[in-house]
């Protein structure tokens, strides 16, 4: 039986979700998305790669779940967009704003 660290089960699947997500977003920057593997991400976090499987079905969805942790904040601050700029125009500068500096420095975004 493996060893839990987390104070109850939910927690530490959080705790290991994140891990993986974590070491899959190191090893997609640093080796690319085609040249990252699971049994490549399962070592990274110290698991066997069957255990992967209990968090993600295949890679394309630890991906996704990659994309969806790193967005959390930009979409939380574009659905702040309405009530920040009532002027349709004003909102459009600032989507626009939003969407040059992610396209520019995706790792340090201003809204984080």
């Amino acid at each position: 039986m493996p060893r839990i660290d987390a104070p109850n089960i939910q927690e530490h699947v959080r705790q290991q979700t994140e891990r993986i997500l974590t070491a899959a977003n190191t090893l997609f920057q640093a080796r690319g998305y085609r040249s990252t593997d699971l049994d490549g991400i399962a070592e990274a976090v110290g698991l066997a790669r069957n255990s992967l499987y209990r968090y993600f079905r295949n890679k394309d969805e630890i991906l996704l779940a990659c994309v969806q942790r790193d967005m959390e904040s930009f979409i939380v601050e574009m659905h702040k967009l309405d009530s920040a700029f009532p002027d349709p125009m004003d909102r459009i500068v600032a989507w626009l704003n939003a969407q040059i500096d992610l396209a520019t420095s995706p790792a340090t975004p201003r809204w984080k």
